[in-house]
This record gives structure tokens, sequence and C-alpha cells, in this order.
């Protein structure tokens, strides 16, 4: 039976029953319980092809070449609505959001559309200025006449009703090539910070499109940029391009192309993300890289920051991939009184510079990133070739265990790229060699998001936790992030430390889908937290396809 639509994360505190404090209170007595329901384990729950696609010829007769893709509720309705930006190499093209009515009534035309196009990379979704309604960052892969200097990232603001999104941007930056951006909180102030992937990894001529749709651009031909290094000098330089790894950090809910952390390393990188890898309460920023990087995060006289030389980097290099996933842990729901961080990636076989496929490489303890050497080899590998693509972790069969979705585009040269998507089950720690189940349908898989679109299935649950301060490093005094016990959140109710009702968008912050909390006052030793957020064990699959003839994909829960 599905319940009613959630209130809008605006009202939440103020609309808190008597009834929900009381449970509160009760959680905070034993502050070590999860509240978890029975599971029981299914086969794959998805048929073969999908249940939905959305219009790929709705605005452009040429097609849609779709990349970036995440789920949030732009409108306030309840439901999650799709969120798709479109162009990569191949066309300027819009950001578009198709809106979810409920029921699993989800538009196959845009019920937005921006009014500037550009080759986009992928996009991130959260509350950047506090006001409770989600905005939209997106990666700009490269200029509108395919220059790398021409890329870089924007954002357009959500002001809630009528209009919701603004259709321009009104903050962009530019100077370098981007196709990947995400959201966290690096300096532990309760606000959402803007981490951006830039450089370009492949040195050739492309020439291997598989579609003739009308509005392509065809082979992509080789630029220059004008910052490889940090400095400002024209600096023409053949493919890989390369370029510090960037944050920009909010300042009162907007961004400023003079308020930029960046990596003291230049390098390529296909996307980022944002998570506490190390489990000391710090927000860390991972950048799928060759090899990955992961820059900790430590506790200032007045906040956090993040180290802008890497404290962890993968001993597989490989080539770049453009997908990975974190979870804080892979069994559902989640202890964290051992925690172990897992981290699974994709990787290309380009020009036989990689081994293609996935790899997982799991921090069994915090000291595998804290302590030299620093770096480590991947505990699990799918098979290797071709060029994998985007990744998620989530449980879809609901037996406890993370299973990893993913996909693997057919390596360049044989005229299809099509590949299948694939499911990869899990058994607590690792994965099979092989995939446990792949659709008949094929595309050209980019991002892969999971949620329930309809609510059918949501179940209202509370965790509560001791700050412990275990793993925190010497002189630090309070901790900014924490995980809640499952993968995919749906919405977050209602935070209480010590008793103490806070306010979302002020006090914390979070990410539609993660399962971490940022607060903006650091949590001290001994403080007990508790959480009551939605969640599902049925999980509809949506992916975005960079074929022009293909729109984005549903498969809904059976």
């Amino acid at each position: 039976m599905r319940r009613t639509p959630r209130p809008r994360r605006l009202f939440v505190c103020s609309m808190l029953t008597l009834a929900t404090l009381t449970l509160l209170a009760a959680l905070l007595a034993g502050c070590h319980h999860r509240t978890d329901v029975r599971q029981t384990a299914m086969a794959v729950p998805y048929a073969a092809t999908p249940d939905f696609s959305t219009d790929p010829f709705a605005l452009d007769p040429g097609g849609q070449w779709g990349t970036g893709l995440a789920l949030a509720d732009i409108d306030g309705n309840g439901f999650d609505d799709l969120i798709v930006s479109a162009g990569n190499d191949k066309a300027n093209q819009n950001v578009v959001v198709y809106f979810n009515s409920g029921n699993n009534n989800i538009a196959p035309t845009p019920g937005w559309v921006s009014l500037d196009t550009d080759h986009h990379g992928t996009v991130a979704v959260g509350d950047i200025d506090g006001n409770g309604w989600p905005d939209v960052a997106v990666s700009v892969f490269l200029g509108k006449d395919l220059a790398y200097e021409g890329g870089g990232v924007k954002v357009y603001y959500n002001a809630g009703p009528p209009s919701y999104l603004s259709r321009t941007p009104a903050f962009t930056d530019t100077g370098y090539p981007s196709y990947g951006c995400a959201l966290g909180d690096m300096d532990g102030d309760g606000d959402l910070d803007l981490a951006v992937a830039g450089g370009e990894p492949i040195p050739e001529v492309e020439s291997f499109a598989t579609q003739e749709c009308g509005s392509g651009n065809g082979a992509r031909t080789r630029h220059t940029v004008k910052e490889q290094t940090g400095d400002t000098q024209d600096s023409p330089q053949n493919p890989p391009f390369i370029t510090p790894g960037r944050i920009y950090i909010n300042n009162g809910g907007t961004f400023s192309a003079d308020n930029v952390w960046k990596t003291d390393d230049a390098f390529v990188s296909m996307a980022v993300e944002f998570a506490d890898t190390n489990y000391d309460g710090l927000m860390d920023v991972i950048f799928q890289s060759a090899p990955i990087r992961i820059y900790l995060g430590s506790q200032t006289g007045t906040g956090a920051t993040i180290a802008t030389t890497p404290g962890w980097t993968s001993m597989d290099a490989n080539y770049y991939g453009n997908g990975f996933d974190y979870a804080a842990a892979l069994q559902q729901p989640g202890n964290y009184t051992k925690p172990s961080f897992s981290l699974a990636t994709s990787s290309n076989s380009y020009m036989g510079q990689g081994r293609g496929g996935f790899s997982l490489y799991r921090f069994l303890s915090p000291f595998v990133i804290q302590y030299a050497p620093r770096t480590s080899v991947p505990n699990w590998q799918s098979k290797y070739g071709d060029w994998g693509s985007g990744v998620r972790l989530s449980d879809v069969d609901n037996d406890g265990s993370l299973d990893m979705l993913t996909h693997r585009w057919n390596t360049p040269g044989f005229n299809d790229l099509n590949g299948k998507l694939l499911i990869y089950q899990g058994n607590g720690g690792l994965f099979g060699d092989t995939p446990a189940w792949e659709s008949e349908a094929t595309s050209i898989i980019e991002v892969i998001q999971v949620g329930d679109l309809d609510h059918g299935a949501e179940q209202l649950t509370t965790d509560s936790m001791l700050i412990s301060g275990e793993n925190w490093n010497e002189g630090q005094t309070g901790q900014y992030v924490i995980y809640l016990a499952r993968q995919v959140i749906s919405a977050v109710s209602a935070v209480s430390v010590n008793g103490t009702l806070l306010t979302a968008g002020t006090d914390y912050t979070t990410l539609p889908g993660r399962n971490w909390i940022a607060f903006a006052k650091p949590l001290p030793k001994g403080a007990k937290v508790a959480v009551q957020y939605w969640w599902s064990p049925m999980l509809d699959v949506t992916y975005s396809n960079w074929n022009c003839d293909k729109g984005n994909y549903i498969y809904f829960h059976r």
C-alpha cells in the first residue's frame, strides 16, 4: 500500500508529532539500538528489458546524448524526479527534468528545460543555499566548439514554487574540461561545497561514434587548455589534459571562482565524490583518476578542511573510468562498531592501456588509509575487458548484502559500443567474477541511479548512535559526519543530538539518496545522536544513455 508523499524537508521540524518526539527520546535512552525489518532474499527483481523510457527526440530531432542523471524531488510533491544532463562530446544540449507525479507516472518529455546548452558532463543535486529546495550543479565537459578551456561547472538554483529551478545558471566557472561533480561539506559548516573532477584522458581524435543522429558534432579534435597546473599562462598541451582537482567553497549559499580549494597535483579525473573514508568523522574527497586519489579531511581551529596532497592512492592504476561508488558497510543494515569502507570503481581498456572491468577496494581498517604505505591493491576484480562505466552499490535483491550495478561499453573499433546493464550480487564482502544478471536491452550507459520512485515500499526507521571518537586523529575534538545504517536513503525526517531536535539546512545537511549527515557544529565525544529517516527495500533502477536515439531507461522493482 502506497503511503502519502513525504512533507517537504523545510517544514519537517515544525510538523513532528508528540509520538515522534517520544520515539526519539526512547531511542536515545538505548543509543546502540537500530530498528530493522526481517529481510527475505530473492532473485534479481527486474525485467530483462526496461519498463519505461523517456523520449530522446522530445527536444532535438537529432536525439538526446544522455550523460548525467540524478534522482531528487525538484517540485516538492514527495516523489523523486529525474534530472538529466545531455550533450557529452557530441552536441550542445540542455539540462532537463522529467517530473514524477507518483504511482510510477514519470513524464516521458521534460517538464523543465534549461535555456542554455552545453557539452554537459554529469550532475550533482542538493540544497546548496539552505532554502529547503534541491539545487542542480552540472559539469561542462567541453566548450561550445569542443574547446577544452570552454569546459567547467555551473549551478541552477531552486527557489521553490511556482517556477522552481532557474532556467539559466546563477554560477558558472570555466577554463578546464570537467566530466564529473559532487556535493558535500568539506569545511564542517553545515552547507554543501562543490567538488569538480577535471581533465580529459583521450590521447587521440575520437571517430568511433555508433549513431548518426542529426545534431551530433562527430569526431572530437585536439585543443589547448589555459590551465594545467594552477597557473594562468597559456599552456598548449596534447592530451591527456591535466588540471588540479577543485572544490568550490560555499559562502552564504553561493560559490565564487575566487574561493576554490585545489589539489597540489594536476591529473585527469572523470568522477568525484565526498565521503568519510577513514571513519574519523571528517569529510574526505575521492577523485576517480589513474591512480584513484583520496584527500583526507582534518580539523582546524575554526572547523574542518581537506589536505591538498593525497592520503591514499590505488596501487592498481589501470586506465581512467568515469564511474565509482562507495559504501560505509557492504552488509545492510551497516554495523559501524567495526567499520570497513568499500570503494567500487570502473576502469577502461582504451588502446590497451588498462585491464578494463571493475574493482573493489575494502578498507577493513582505517589504518589502511591513515598509515604508510597509504596505498593498496583491489580486494576483488571482475574479469577484465572493455570500458567500465557507471557504478552503483545497493541491495537490489533485499538479501542484506550490497550488490553492484554497473555497465561496460564494448571496446571502440567494433562499430557497436552497446553493452548491458550488469548486476554483480554481493555476499557481504566480495562479488562473483561474472555478473549474476544482465539485461537483454543494450545501450551505452553513463550514470546509474536507484530509488523507490513510487514510495510503494518505503519504511520509516530510526538509527541511534553514541559518538565514541575511536578513530579520531590526535588533537581532534569533534566529529562532523555520520553514516546511517542503510545505503540508499529516501529522506531524513528528523535529527536529534542529546535530545535536542536540529534544523535541516541550518544545523545539518544531507544529499538526496546518500546516507551521510554533515553537521554545522562538531559532535563531541559522548554525544547521543538519533536520526529518523525513510528507506525502501524495493528499489527501481534508472540510467542515462549516451545513445542519441535511446532515452533514459527505468526498470521498476517487481
